[in-house]
């Protein structure tokens, strides 16, 4: 698929938004956003885009993706799918999903209380899934690679013999060294999407131009409800 393809599609499924007001997961702020949960509500348009990304990596001999939870699941077992029917590999898939510690209910209400600790394991937990394989991490969206790196290190505990990092969209300029410098990395499009501060939102951003937050994407609803906290 072309460039201007793939950003039709997008469009046409509601998951390319321009002209709003949106607050990241890294708390910037910014009027454009890829929203990955829409790409999934077209199994069409996944199977597209997944193929797309199966045939720009397909000479990389991969024998297992891996995805995290849970935006890039569908992404990443589709991908799977479709490396298989291109190469002849049966290309296995497995989950990465974040470690929740259990803590002690905050209020005393004797509830079943959990925290996200930043870290990932995999799902099934078995490391012959992962040693001597060629193992692709498919992401949907990376927007800092944080999160892709954290996989990343956490696939080398398993001792590959290549691990490589492959993405729907960069939309933060990512680079290799970002993701934990695998052995190649690859995003079937890159977006430049200028994103600020809450201070540089303020002088010049969709903030300074009173445009209202977006709650239905990203991480605005929660913004709005810290800020009315703090006042």
């Amino acid at each position: 698929m072309e460039r201007e393809q793939i950003l039709k599609t997008l469009s046409h499924v509601g998951a390319l938004i321009t002209g709003s007001h949106v607050v990241y997961t890294s708390e910037r702020h910014g009027t454009d956003y890829v929203d990955k949960d829409r790409v999934g509500t077209d199994p069409i348009v996944l199977s597209m885009v997944a193929a797309a990304v199966a045939s720009e990596v397909k000479s990389l001999g991969v024998e297992m993706v891996v995805s995290p939870a849970l935006g890039a699941i569908t992404l990443g077992e589709n991908v799977a799918y479709h490396l298989s029917a291109l190469t002849g590999i049966s290309v296995k898939f497995v989950i990465a999903e974040k470690e929740a510690i259990a803590i002690p209910d905050p209020e005393g209400l004797g509830r079943k209380c959990f925290y996200h600790s930043g870290n990932f394991s995999l799902r099934p937990n078995d490391p012959s899934f992962i040693k001597d394989k060629c193992v692709l991490e498919m992401e949907d969206i990376l927007t800092t690679g944080a999160s892709a790196k954290r996989v990343v290190e956490l696939i080398r505990r398993y001792n590959p013999a290549k691990t490589h990092v492959a993405a729907l969209v960069n939309r933060g300029k990512v680079s290799l060294a970002d993701v934990g410098t695998p052995d190649s990395f690859f995003s079937l499009i890159s977006l430049d999407l200028p994103s600020y501060t809450e201070a540089e939102c303020a002088n010049r951003g969709p903030c300074a131009a009173r445009i209202p937050i977006n709650t239905l994407v990203g991480k605005g609803k929660d913004f709005l409800a810290r800020k009315s906290a703090r006042a």
